[in-house]
């Protein structure tokens, strides 16, 4: 019968095409976490790690200025001071920057009655 070598390799075709696909989702997870204060001063950014994004611990991740990544407690009085401060002192991804003006074209005025208006100009953003 030629059907089982068939149903092994697309089987096992099907097996490698998922193998890669998983290797490439690699999330970077904390271990652990430490209890040390980190300094303000020494941060310049975090991200919240949670047990939904595929990590076995919750945490948040500080990063400092020199690319380090620091470890803490999601929910330790200190870690959620440091996040505020760091909410407060810069804009973080996510959170609106300003309002986008938008500029609408003028329509054509001395277009004949009859036709229909066109654009003078195209769309522009600020």
């Amino acid at each position: 019968m030629r059907c089982p070598p068939l149903l092994f390799l697309s089987l096992f075709l099907l097996g490698c095409v998922l193998d890669v696909s998983v290797a490439n989702n690699v999330v970077d997870c904390c271990l652990r976490t430490s209890e040390n204060h980190i300094p303000w001063r020494i941060v310049q950014d975090y991200r919240l790690q949670l047990v939904q994004d595929g990590c076995i611990i919750p945490a948040t991740v500080f990063i400092t200025m020199k690319g380090k990544r620091l470890c803490a407690p999601l929910e330790a009085p200190w870690v959620i001071r440091l996040r505020e401060r760091l909410d407060a002192s810069s804009p973080r991804k996510g959170k609106p920057q300003g309002q986008l003006e938008l500029r609408i074209p003028k329509l054509c005025t001395s277009c004949s009655p009859s036709a229909q208006p066109h654009p003078v100009s195209p769309i522009t953003y600020r």
